[in-house]
């Protein structure tokens, strides 16, 4: 597709197509305002499909995102009621999600306990 330069700027040159169409080009070097130079099609529909692969990549970015920021399942729920009282919450591999006192011995058992 044929076009003629119709004004350049910094990094911008504006060209006018056969079909009467304004288009803004980036970063063409060595032309002058009123020369006619030679458009292929993909390099107009370049940035249409730059701007579909980024949606594209931040959509797929966010569904993992979304995917792996689960929060943990309780599996099971573990009782110690000996006086102090915890409940204690753990998922299917074992590991505690959470523990609870009970009662004022748990509180106090809970506070120095890492887990």
């Amino acid at each position: 597709m044929k076009a003629v330069v119709v004004q350049k700027e910094k990094n911008k040159t504006y060209v006018m197509t056969e079909k009467g169409e304004f288009k803004c080009l980036k970063n063409l070097q060595n032309v002058d305002i009123g020369e006619t130079i030679e458009l292929n099609g993909n390099f107009l529909a370049l940035r249409h499909t730059a701007k579909i692969l980024i949606a594209a990549s931040l959509l797929l970015a966010l569904i993992f995102t979304i995917i792996n920021f689960k929060s943990p399942e309780v599996y099971a729920y573990v009782y110690i009621d000996i006086n102090p009282s915890i409940e204690v919450l753990i998922d299917k591999n074992a590991k505690i999600i959470s523990a609870n006192p009970l009662n004022e011995d748990g509180k106090k058992i809970l506070y120095k306990l890492q887990y």
